[in-house]
This record gives C-alpha cells, structure tokens and sequence, in this order.
C-alpha cells in the first residue's frame, strides 16, 4: 500500500459510538457473525437479505459493531468499479474500501466496520456484505475450509459443485437444473467433517431467483471446472491443475501471503479426497447424463 493509504489506515479505529441500538447474527454452517450497532431500518434490509441464515446458534462466533467511518475511505477503481483493499499488521486484518472501512482481530474475535454513507441503506447494506463476506472467508481458512466462486447444486442429496470464471456458465448451470436445489449460484462455502468435505449454501448469490434456493449443507459428490464448449465433454483432470484453478476461484485468496499459503494447503488437502472433473459445455441439460 502506498503511504497514503497508510495514512487512511491509521484512521480505522474502533467507533466511539455506534449507528444504532439494533443487533443481527448472520450464520454459515459452523460460523456465525453478530453485527452490533445497528440502526432500525438497516437491520431490516439486513434481515431481509440473509433471510434463513439469521439469528442460528454457531460454535464459531464472531462480533463486529458498526460505526461511522472519517478519513478512511478510497476513490473507487478508474473504471469506477468498487475498490478493496486489505492489509495485515500483527495478525490484524485492515480493509479500505469506497463505502467502508473495516478490522478485524480473529484472535480475539471481534471488529468493526465503519460506514462512509451510514443514511443510505442501500450503500450500508453492501458495504457491510463485503465486510461479512472477508470475515467469513478467514474464519473458514483458518478451519481448513475456504469459500469458492461456483453454483452448487443439490442431488439426491449430495452437492455439485461447478466453478470457473465469470461467464463459464456457474449462473446456466443452476438455470438448467429447475428440478433440483441450488445452495448458490455464486458463492458456496466447502468445509472439512469427519473425514469428509462438505458443501455449505451461502446468502450471497449472484442473480438467481430465491425460489430455486436450497439452504443445508451436504457431502459433496462432484466438483466440476466449467469450460465453455460446443460438445459436452467430462474428462478428470490432474491435482495440479485441480488445485490452480480452484485457487483462482476461491475468494480473496491473493490479499494476503500468509492466508494464501494456508488457503492453498487446504485446497491441497481437498483435492486429495474429492476428485475434479472438467465439464465442457455447450450449457444443455445432458450434462446430467454424464456426471450423475
């Protein structure tokens, strides 16, 4: 980070009063957050969108109270995309970002996060998102698990998972499966129990209607890297390329050095238990014939 934004981290320190009296815990699989602080409305948007993973008792608990932030933001990215950053001082974790800035102390479990625009509930609502997102990604790292960018779907009940870059089909492949649940079209949360890797489903989700969601958690069955093709082809392919392309879809794995290492182990150890596949497709429902 350059020295100003050095500067602008200096500037994240805990709120000395919170935006409200309202508290909300969001909960995936073993891990929840509790967010502190809350105006009225804003827990209400909030609850509205993690609708079904709100107030569920976890062994994991993590709390972080809301604030409102000075001198600690960032100009948006020169396309005017959303700009994050992160940076670790003494196992402390900064973010800087255009609508938020946030720590978080895993040791001690607890953060904070402080709103640019605490009034507008739109802008609140994704700013604390991408807080949650970055403190349920470390605590799942820290666990042997990690978050992955890719639709899972639920089978007789057992999960699949298909990942790949943006525009690799994570989004068709969950339309194309109407009969069947889908944990997310986005995000999904991979976990090691008793031996076995499971699937989580996840409140964020790309643009998938919440009537094909499925909430649960299951072992999963197959894990497919997407591959856009005008023949459907399933073909296994070897730990290493396994375990670079699911690097590349996991999130925010390349914040930070010490994370990466710890991200890449477990997706090392994953590999090792479950088999990926490539999937070719032409984005047609006969896939189903080839994998199930």
């Amino acid at each position: 980070m350059s020295e100003n934004q050095n500067q602008l981290i200096a500037n994240i320190v805990p709120p000395q009063e919170c935006i409200g009296e309202e508290t909300i815990q969001i909960t995936i699989a073993d891990f929840a957050i509790s967010i502190n602080g809350l105006s009225a409305k804003l827990k209400e948007k909030i609850n509205e969108r993690y609708e079904g993973f709100v107030g569920i008792p976890a062994q994991n608990l993590f709390t972080a109270k809301v604030g409102v932030g000075k001198d600690c933001f960032i100009p948006p990215t020169e396309e005017g995309m959303l700009n994050i950053q992160e940076k670790d001082i003494d196992f402390k974790t900064y973010i800087l970002s255009t609508d938020f800035s946030g720590f978080a102390e895993m040791e001690g479990r607890n953060g904070f996060i402080l709103l640019a625009r605490p009034e507008d509930v739109k802008f609140s609502v994704y700013a604390i998102e991408n807080y949650l997102m970055r403190v349920f990604n470390i605590l799942a790292i820290e666990s042997g698990g990690f978050f992955i960018h890719a639709c899972g779907v639920v089978k007789d009940n057992k999960a699949y998972l298909f990942y790949g870059p943006s525009g690799s089909g994570k989004s068709a492949v969950a339309s194309l499966s109407p009969d069947l649940g889908v944990l997310s079209d986005d995000m999904i949360l991979i976990i090691p129990k008793e031996g076995d890797y499971l699937a989580s489903s996840t409140p964020f989700w790309g643009s998938m209607s919440r009537a094909l969601r499925t909430k649960g958690i299951f072992s999963i069955k197959g894990c497919f890297h997407l591959v856009k093709s005008t023949e459907t082809e399933l073909k296994k392919i070897e730990n290493i390329k396994a375990m670079t392309t699911l690097f590349s879809s996991s999130l925010f794995g390349a914040f930070n050095s010490k994370r990466s290492s710890k991200l890449f182990d477990n997706i090392k150890e994953f590999v090792k238990k479950k088999e990926v596949n490539e999937l070719a497709l032409p984005l047609k429902p006969v896939f189903w014939d080839l994998i199930s």
